[in-house]
């Protein structure tokens, strides 16, 4: 939850620093957080992707029969 809360802090602190320092309006500021939140998203599925093939086997270990 903390994570998630600041991540969102940021995301809102960033905001306003495009805007009050950098002079871009908020329609540019938005779009250039829409680029960083679509590159997070993309980031943790290829992130997911990597921990669930090295992941072990999901259960209890199988015992070889025959």
């Amino acid at each position: 939850m903390l994570l998630s809360g600041a991540l969102s802090a940021s995301f809102l602190l960033f905001t306003f620093y495009l805007q009050d320092e950098l002079g871009i309006g908020p329609l540019g500021a938005g779009l250039s957080m829409l680029l960083i939140a679509a590159a997070l998203a993309v980031a943790g599925l290829i992130a997911g992707a990597v921990v669930i093939g090295r992941s072990p086997a999901p259960g209890p270990a199988r015992q070889q029969t025959g």
